[in-house]
């Protein structure tokens, strides 16, 4: 059986707290998620690596994206059903678009990457069309 999460309060000068705050922001990070991150690091032995290592681009969320975020924080329902329900809505739309404008540049690659995510929603489980 999992023991339960410890909440932890600690203090921060306003300088650190004011650049932890703008790095979050950047990267799409919640607070909490990277300190907890930070401090797994540095107890695993990895502090040194740490230091001034630039997150990949691949884990860095568009400024665009990281807009769209606050309509989310607030959520009153389930946002995992949400998250399906809109990820089912993007993959018929994406499949639309791979139908009706077959040319456009990366519309093919964009519908299988998509596809290929299906699964992690439980999408696609009884088979049959494949696109």
């Amino acid at each position: 059986m999992r023991k339960p999460e410890r909440k932890i309060t600690f203090r921060v000068d306003p300088t650190l707290a004011g650049l932890l705050d703008h790095r979050c922001q950047e990267t799409g990070s919640d607070v909490s998620f990277v300190i907890r991150e930070g401090l797994a690091r540095y107890l695993n032995g990895e502090q040194e690596s740490a230091k001034g290592q630039k997150i990949p681009p691949s884990t860095v969320l568009p400024p665009e994206i990281h807009a769209l975020t606050p309509e989310f924080l607030g959520f009153s329902g389930d946002l995992r059903a949400e998250v399906k329900r809109r990820f089912a809505g993007l993959l018929a739309a994406a499949h639309v678009c791979k139908e009706h404008y077959p040319r456009t540049p990366g519309v093919r690659e964009a519908y299988a990457g998509l596809l290929a995510l299906s699964a992690h929603f439980g999408l696609g489980q009884g088979g049959g069309h494949d696109g």
